[in-house]
């Protein structure tokens, strides 16, 4: 049975990645998609949402995975572990990619065969599809690891997360990040902290709060305003790992909130994934209608409350597919 606070976290960063999509047309960081000058106040804000949204999920399912791995011994062994996970993460990667981010991507900005087989056959640029590749990795990775008990959350595994976080980044630049395997090395810091939380089964104390809160504002004035891109760099891991222990308290002291008990709540939390698998290209035809009519804004809440719209009901076709046995989607 999943633990309620943990599917609000993930639900609520699968939304936020919506969000950030929406806001990075602003950014001119898609000068290849759509040429736009981009604006100062959403640079930072993306920034500030870019440090958190995506490790927080990963350090979600790593909280997850343990639990499931080795308290409550869901899988059978290896072989079902990884079965689930093709089912649930690579047949998704293949199946979105060949009959929905491709041709949308190909009709709205052209490109050839060989620039496709580079960015979905070998992972390097996925489009949205990068997170289904980089989840994979460190789902496989970390469930080798704890079945065979080898983490023992010392310094020693303390020390080669940061060493892949380091590794991770070094292979990005030299092998154009194939099959996003660099940034899982990146994002292992943050799984591995999921499990960390799971395994202490910390509880929210106000003290460590109050720290984490100070050191988040403190290290993410350097990350967001640094000149040297070296230093920020360097203290970004430090200054995300302070905002998910806010995030994983928050979880935790909101989990009987109003909200998340609520039907509109509990759809959100069945069709997120499904959501974020198709989201970025609706986002590409509501910026094409919405931009010459609306301001900046005005153009971002718009997007995103159709994305959001469009896309669940599109998930209700695809809901229709996934009952018919495993789906598309298949068991997590």
């Amino acid at each position: 049975m999943r633990l309620a606070f943990i599917t609000n976290i993930k639900t609520s960063m699968m939304i936020m990645v919506v969000f950030y999509h929406c806001c990075m047309f602003y950014t001119g960081n898609w000068g290849k998609v759509f040429d736009v000058t981009g604006d100062e106040r959403i640079i930072a804000f993306t920034a500030w949402l870019n440090s958190f949204h995506v490790p927080a999920f990963v350090m979600a399912s790593g909280y997850l995975l343990y639990y499931l791995a080795v308290e409550k011994k869901h899988y059978f062994s290896t072989k079902d572990f990884l079965g689930r996970k093709v089912q649930r993460i690579l047949k998704p990667y293949v199946l979105t990619s060949l009959f929905w981010v491709c041709p949308i991507h190909y009709f709205l900005f052209g490109g050839s065969s060989s620039a496709f087989f580079k960015n979905y056959a070998l992972g390097i640029a996925p489009s949205q599809l990068w997170f289904l590749l980089m989840l994979w990795w460190l789902l496989a990775g970390f469930y080798l690891v704890l079945s065979r008990r080898m983490l023992i959350f010392g310094k020693r595994d303390a020390i080669i997360c940061v060493l892949l976080f380091a590794g991770g980044g070094l292979l990005v630049r030299l092998a154009h990040n194939l099959l996003q395997i660099g940034s899982a090395m990146q994002m292992s810091i943050y799984f591995y902290f999921g499990c960390y939380l799971r395994y202490k089964k910390l509880q929210p104390a106000w003290n460590k709060v109050i720290v984490a809160a100070l050191l988040a504002l403190v290290s993410g004035y350097t990350v967001l305003f640094a000149e040297g891109k070296y230093i920020a760099g360097m203290i970004k891991p430090v200054f995300t790992l302070a905002e998910l222990y806010l995030i994983y308290c928050l979880g935790q002291v909101t989990v009987d909130a109003y909200l998340f008990k609520t039907n509109l709540w509990k759809e959100l939390s069945r069709t997120s994934y499904e959501i974020f698998l198709i989201h970025q290209q609706i986002i590409y035809f509501c910026i094409r209608v919405f931009h010459p009519l609306l301001s900046m804004w005005e153009t971002i809440a718009c997007t995103f409350v159709t994305t959001m719209v469009v896309s669940w009901l599109i998930c209700l076709g695809i809901d229709g597919i996934s009952r018919k046995g495993c789906g598309v989607f298949g068991k997590v």
